[in-house]
């Protein structure tokens, strides 16, 4: 046990120089994915170990050992990153796993605006979040493709009208779920199949939940920035103004989604809803007591002092 615990220490050790050298610089290049590689390497070699070292101590048989929780999990992490050591990933759009070379790494809050503008959107953070895991998803490379086209978005796996119980229970899942969703329908490839090898169409996927292989999700906020993102891309490409489905959650500011709509002209200020939700907004005091308590609803009155602010400055100046 004594020998195990040293392999660990040293484990441990290279595991932290290796991921200091797999932090990404610009973009995820093919050093990036070779440094990561080690890091997986790594990884399960000190799995192998804790697996070793959990059956050492337990104090029954080893069909027993196999039998316990603990086991269970470290065999289910075992399979997931040995799957990865051996170049594959899984991409939980298509819930399956690819070779790493059809595999991307798609940010949700675009890299190349920096770390300065995602915290003046969205707050600093500690440590910052722009190459985080948090602001991406690995997915196969022809669905990253049109990742940032206004086709596609990925959303909370709710209802397209949920009732706000529905929206409260979400909000309370971790992890929580999504799906894919398909947002414009007069798209000439939705009928047309993904890839050669892959009978499956572009409207297969519509409404397909995501299938992540552990608890880690993106960030809910950075989900729906590329969400928003996207639906303003369309009504600028389409001239489409209605209103896709949101979530009350408001992951953005209202004045930054202002200055998305700005770009596209007063007339699709209508996209500004999304805000709120389309649900309307919450009338009953106990809905938005719930709603406060989560940092997701603001009244009102806020946003119009807000604006009566504005209307003063304006007539200051």
């Amino acid at each position: 046990m004594e020998e195990l615990q040293k392999k660990r220490r040293k484990l441990n050790d290279d595991l932290q120089v290796a991921k200091k050298r797999a932090l990404p610089h610009g973009s995820f290049n093919a050093e990036y994915w070779t440094r990561t590689a080690e890091v997986e390497e790594i990884l399960l070699e000190r799995t192998k170990l804790d697996r070793d070292f959990s059956q050492g101590s337990f104090p029954g048989t080893k069909a027993e050992w196999e039998q316990t929780e603990e086991a269970k999990r470290l065999f289910e992490s075992l399979r997931a990153q040995e799957r990865t050591a051996h170049q594959t990933l899984w991409c939980p759009i298509f819930g399956m796993y690819f070779e790493k070379e059809l595999m991307r790494a798609s940010h949700l809050f675009a890299y190349m605006h920096g770390q300065e503008t995602m915290d003046a959107i969205f707050g600093k953070t500690d440590p910052p979040e722009l190459f985080s895991p948090k602001n991406g998803i690995l997915i196969f490379y022809e669905i990253e493709e049109f990742f940032d086209r206004g086709k596609l978005v990925i959303v909370p796996d709710i209802p397209e009208r949920p009732k706000m119980e529905e929206l409260f229970s979400w909000m309370q899942k971790k992890p929580r779920e999504y799906r894919l969703k398909l947002i414009d329908p007069t798209w000439d490839q939705t009928d047309r199949p993904i890839f050669s090898v892959i009978d499956s169409t572009w409207r297969d996927l519509d409404g397909k939940r995501l299938q992540f292989r552990t608890p880690f999700r993106p960030s809910a906020r950075y989900l729906y920035y590329h969400y928003c993102l996207q639906i303003l891309r369309r009504a600028w490409q389409k001239g489409d103004k209605s209103v896709a489905r949101s979530t009350p959650g408001r992951y953005l500011p209202k004045n930054m989604l202002l200055a998305f709509v700005e770009e596209l002209g007063h007339e699709y200020r209508g996209l500004l809803d999304g805000a709120r939700g389309s649900t309307g907004e919450p009338g009953g005091l106990l809905e938005r007591k719930r709603l406060r308590d989560y940092g997701l609803w603001e009244d009102p009155q806020d946003d119009d002092d807000d604006d009566d602010d504005d209307d003063d400055e304006e007539e200051e100046d």
